[in-house]
């Protein structure tokens, strides 16, 4: 479970990587963290982690920090718990 939630959440993140608007961010962001909150609950563990950092990511873009800033540390605190996918943009 871990492997496919880590996937989704690569796969956000090249995907908000390639966004400027924080709202669309945000937005994408929200649909995200309903999943993991779900499967945290279910699993914890690392979920429970990776649920905490996308849920920091939401907090800072509400407070008005830059999107590329706040991805970058979101991305780095997910690739301490899920290596990004090798064949992601395929």
């Amino acid at each position: 479970m871990l492997q496919d939630s880590g996937r989704v959440v690569w796969t956000f993140i090249d995907e908000a990587k390639k966004e400027r608007k924080a709202d669309v961010i945000q937005s994408k962001l929200s649909i995200m963290l309903e999943s993991l909150d779900a499967q945290a609950a279910a699993s914890g563990g690392k979920l429970v982690e990776l649920r905490d950092a996308a849920k920091t990511l939401q907090s800072e873009l509400q407070a008005g920090e830059k999107p590329a800033d706040s991805l970058q540390k979101f991305a780095d605190s997910v690739s301490a718990l899920v290596p990004e996918p090798q064949n992601l943009g395929e």
